[in-house]
């Protein structure tokens, strides 16, 4: 019995190890290496729920089963109205292989309470990462004293040799910051805005989701693991990345909202604070602000979230094709054509599937909002706002680290009774 719960934990990190490898790496946009990913993440997420499939009752199975049956209809749909053959493979990988497996996995989980655990281990991931980033970041970046080891050829927005030192790190970003040009930490992503994602997803599980784990309830800080969350904000911060700084701020700004209040007194010394802790943040969001809108990086980002919406308002319900980004280009403005990367998650899924394929998200968040209200607690609802906002700002939608957050919402949707650890 513990041979298979240590090979379960074993795999689980494995197949969430290949959910941050596939979104937007060095090793998913390769062109010299096609390191097929996407099999190997489907081909270990079978072998977990294999493992984990004594802990798999039938009441569980048919609580899966009919939670998805509108999803399977929805989403056939949806293959034959926006889907070309061409990426027919990869949407019946993440939507009809993914999320259903990974769905019911984390709902084996949920039956044993250990609701949170997948997800503090896809943190625990991300926290060991940043620290290899950091490090190699200062050796490289800072100090100048690690040679180059080797180079990458990647498609992300154009052809780019991207060099590698001992294959998990690599440099190519400048981004000015305090009046200094600075080497972005781009870990090994294709950009900092890629890491900062990742990065953000860390800092929101320590901040929001395990306090629930712990069930911990009030204080600012009370169940976060400080130690682990400076180490997860410097990495982010060494991003330099006006986004995630902007949320970062707003993130303990919203974290202080939740804190609960003892008493009357205690309630209005807390709002009293909290006005003029909301001024200052607010006021430095403004600057960080002004600093992205001088650069030009606003707009361009603002022409994406127009050009998104009108290549949807184009067909409402359906979109233009799933992945497929001409509509939206034939939208953008003409005097950027000097950069035709997109930026919006969220605006992308509008335009490439329409609505349809908008259900897919939206069900998913309805699962947040729906453990939220059951637990009394609201920072899953924060959790899933800040997320929201990353989704606009972040084009990661068919990432599997998005599709594994989908998953947890279909998981959360019905209910489930616990039943014991799975460990006994």
């Amino acid at each position: 019995m513990k041979v298979k719960a240590n090979l379960g934990i074993f795999l689980s990190y494995i197949v969430l190890i290949l959910c941050v490898m596939n979104c937007n790496t060095i090793y998913s946009t390769s062109n010299n290496i096609d390191f097929r990913l996407s099999e190997l993440t489907i081909l270990f997420l079978l072998a977990l729920v294999y493992v984990e499939a004594k802990f798999l009752p039938i009441a569980i199975i048919k609580k899966w089963f009919i939670c998805l049956i509108p999803y399977f209809l929805w989403n056939i749909v949806i293959i034959f109205t926006s889907v070309t053959m061409g990426r027919l493979t990869g949407y019946v990988i993440r939507f009809f292989l993914f999320i259903p497996l990974f769905s019911l996995l984390i709902m084996i989980y949920i039956q044993h309470e250990k609701i949170w655990t997948l997800l503090i281990r896809l943190k625990n991931i991300i926290f060991v990462y940043a620290i290899i980033s950091l490090i190699l970041w200062v050796l490289v970046c800072i100090l100048n004293v690690l040679p180059e080891m080797g180079s990458i050829e990647c498609g992300w927005g154009e052809n780019y040799d991207f060099p590698l030192y001992f294959g998990i790190f690599t440099v190519r970003q400048q981004q000015n910051f305090l009046g200094i040009n600075w080497m972005r930490n781009m870990g090994f992503f294709t950009e900092g805005p890629m890491y900062n994602l990742v990065l953000l997803t860390a800092i929101l599980i320590e901040v929001f989701i395990v306090p629930l784990e712990k069930n911990v309830k009030g204080g600012l800080l009370k169940g976060i693991d400080l130690r682990k969350l400076a180490i997860l904000v410097i990495a982010d911060i060494t991003t330099f990345t006006t986004t995630g700084l902007i949320l970062i701020i707003g993130i303990f700004v919203l974290k202080y909202g939740l804190m609960k209040s003892k008493s009357s007194i205690e309630s209005v010394v807390k709002w009293l604070a909290g006005i003029f802790i909301a001024i200052i943040a607010l006021y430095v969001m403004y600057a960080l602000f002004l600093g992205k809108a001088d650069t030009g990086s606003w707009e361009v980002r603002s022409d994406d979230i127009v050009a998104g919406i009108k290549a949807w308002s184009d067909h409402i319900l359906l979109g233009n094709g799933y992945d497929s980004m001409e509509a939206i280009e034939n939208h953008m403005s003409s005097y950027r054509l000097y950069n035709m990367g997109y930026s919006s998650g969220l605006f992308a899924i509008l335009a490439q599937g329409g609505l349809l394929l908008f259900l897919n998200y939206a069900v998913s968040a309805y699962g947040f909002i729906k453990q939220s209200l059951r637990m009394h607690r609201y920072e899953l609802i924060t959790f899933l706002t800040i997320y929201i906002i990353i989704l606009i700002t972040t084009i990661f939608q068919n990432s599997f680290l998005m599709m594994f957050i989908l998953a947890y919402g279909y998981a959360l949707i019905p209910d489930i009774e616990n039943r014991g650890n799975m460990n006994e």
